[in-house]
């Protein structure tokens, strides 16, 4: 009966794993979408410039179409791994300014998108939770300080003031809870 049991067993995650492959979706291989954008300007230089800028307006565009809101593309990461060579100079308008800039720029995919919208995401609460920790480290410290000075201070004048102490020292206490309260 337990070699009948351990079979079926056997057999239905062998049943599991084979449809589960037979189902699951392949990885996305479609390509990313190409744009073309123009920049303009009074020199080369200028048009470039604008190109790019109109290149990150684009990509913003497509990241608000997704709603996808935490990740900034840069000029700097478009030029770097977005365009299709290194663009090249377009028929020069009559009106100022007189030179037009065209870039070829791949629009990466919704998966590549979210995935560089997740990690954008990551990132900003890293940097949160990284000032959280400073900022109550510092206030701990602050408070150990107040609480050491209060001691000192105490034993320095003999008790004699100790009600102004403890006033200045709840006072002081006050102030830093105060402090990380506003820089939260």
């Amino acid at each position: 009966m337990m070699r009948l049991t351990m079979a079926v067993w056997w057999s239905l995650a062998l049943v599991w794993l084979v449809t589960n492959q037979a189902v699951a979706e392949p990885a996305s291989d479609q390509p990313a979408s190409r744009i073309i954008v123009k920049g303009y300007g009074a020199t080369d230089d200028d048009a470039k410039k604008d190109g790019l800028k109109a290149a990150v307006e684009k990509l913003q565009e497509e990241l608000r179409r997704q709603h996808l809101d935490h990740w900034h593309p840069s000029e700097k990461y478009i030029k770097e791994r977005l365009l299709v060579g290194a663009g090249h100079l377009g028929d020069n308008v009559e009106v100022p300014p007189a030179k037009t800039w065209i870039y070829e720029v791949n629009i990466p995919d919704g998966e590549t998108l979210t995935h560089l919208d997740q990690q954008a995401q990551r990132q900003e609460r890293a940097e949160a939770r990284l000032s959280l920790a400073l900022h109550t480290a510092a206030g701990l410290a602050l408070v150990l300080v107040v609480l050491l000075g209060y001691l000192r201070a105490d034993e320095w004048t003999r008790s004699r003031y100790t009600a102004w102490l403890r006033l200045a020292g709840v006072g002081a206490l006050a102030a830093i809870v105060a402090g990380w309260v506003w820089l939260r």
